[in-house]
C-alpha cells in the first residue's frame, strides 16, 4: 500500500487545521461516548513529560494507564509484555485479522465486568 500524499496544488489552497478544531467521524465506533474519543495524542514528548517526570528509572514507552486508558491496542508482542509487567490492559491484533473489531469490543467488555467486579 502507497501512502496518499495530496498535490502541492491541494496543499496550496487548503488551509492547515489545528487537530483541535478537527471533528471526529461520526461514522467510526470509537466516538461513542461511552467508548471514547480520546481527544489527546500521547506522544514519546507528552510521556516523558508527565509520565517519566521525576522517576529514576525508565518507564516503557507506552504506559496507558497513566493517561486513565482502560485498553490499549498494539500489533507488536513486547507491548503486549510490557503491559503484563506493568500493570495494563493491552490487546495484540495482527494486521491481516478480519475479527479484529469483535476481539477488541470483545476485550473491552471483559476488562469491563472486571472493574464492576471489583466496585
Amino acid at each position: 500500500m502507497v501512502p496518499v500524499k495530496a498535490s502541492l496544488f491541494n496543499r496550496i489552497i487548503h488551509p492547515r487545521y489545528s487537530p483541535f478544531k478537527l471533528h471526529p467521524n461520526p461514522e467510526d465506533e470509537f466516538c461513542d461516548p461511552s467508548i471514547g474519543p480520546n481527544y489527546g495524542i500521547i506522544n514519546a514528548t507528552r510521556h516523558l513529560r508527565e509520565a517519566q517526570a521525576g522517576r529514576s528509572s525508565t518507564l516503557p514507552q507506552k504506559l496507558p494507564s497513566h493517561y486513565r486508558i482502560s485498553l490499549h491496542v498494539d500489533d507488536e508482542a513486547i507491548v503486549v509484555n510490557l503491559g503484563r509487567q506493568y500493570g495494563y490492559n493491552v490487546i495484540q491484533i495482527d494486521a491481516p485479522d478480519d475479527g479484529w473489531k469483535e476481539k477488541i469490543i470483545a476485550k473491552a467488555e471483559e476488562i469491563r465486568h472486571r472493574e464492576f467486579d471489583q466496585q
